[in-house]
């Protein structure tokens, strides 16, 4: 079984909670900046953008309308929004692609301050090349 944890917590407090279960909390106990370098973060958008890319160009999709719902868009991404469901078959993707936790990619994103949406310059680039590279 998985569980995430979103909120910040006293590990001491959990631990003395869970004194006998048999997990670690290591991982978790890390900030984004240990567990997701820059470098990774930068890779990760380049595979995020070719995977809109790909959507974008099947037929009667676009890309940059998944985008338009501003601060319901970010909770999405870092989220599981069972609404969007297209949008979490995207990030399903992304995650099969790379193996990168799907919240930490999107909070190294922010944290890094990485642009994830698709925009119309985007777009143009991907079909000038048929690939998407040099995002970051």
């Amino acid at each position: 079984m998985t569980a995430a944890i979103v909120k910040q917590i006293d590990l001491t407090t959990l631990k003395s909670m869970f004194q006998d279960a048999k997990f670690s909390l290591d991982a978790e106990a890390d900030t984004i900046t240990d567990r997701v370098t820059r470098a990774r973060a930068e890779e990760l958008l380049k595979e995020w953008k070719q995977i809109l890319f790909d959507y974008d160009v099947q037929e009667g999709k676009d890309a940059e309308a998944l985008f338009q719902g501003g601060d319901q868009m970010v909770s999405s991404l870092l989220g599981t929004d069972a609404s969007n469901t297209e949008l979490q078959v995207l990030k399903d993707k992304l995650f099969v692609q790379t193996g990168e936790d799907q919240y930490d990619t999107f909070t190294a994103f922010d944290h890094y301050q990485l642009d994830w949406t698709f925009t119309q310059r985007d777009r143009q680039r991907g079909r000038a090349s048929g690939r998407i590279s040099g995002m970051v």
